[in-house]
């Protein structure tokens, strides 16, 4: 459960999301995976999926203030820019796919 929130930190995205998918498998609804994968949704640009995600968690009472923080994220893509967080996390993270499409693009 710690490793997704691991990646996360040190900027590895894709990694940080396939983990706290794999932990969605353990641990279904869990709070803290569901607002992890909110926030890097929101830092790879996928609106809709960070909009999803923010719908479930309205729906339990510990998270309230985390949707309400978020929420406005999806209307107005500019506050993701604002950021502190997310601008250093977007800047880390390398431009076009991580993984070429192809292995040969790896070499």
């Amino acid at each position: 459960m710690h490793q997704p929130i691991f990646y996360y930190h040190i900027g590895y995205l894709s990694e940080a999301r396939h983990c706290a998918y794999e932990a969605l498998v353990y641990f279904p609804y869990s709070h803290r995976v569901m607002q992890l994968l909110v926030k890097i949704h929101l830092i790879s640009g996928e609106y809709k999926a960070a909009e999803n995600y923010l719908k479930i968690l309205d729906k339990g009472f510990l998270d309230q203030s985390f949707v309400k923080e978020f929420m406005p994220y999806i209307s107005d893509t500019l506050m993701v820019s604002k950021n502190e967080e997310f601008a250093k996390k977007r800047n880390f993270a390398p431009g076009g796919h991580e993984l070429g499409l192809f292995i040969q693009d790896s070499f």
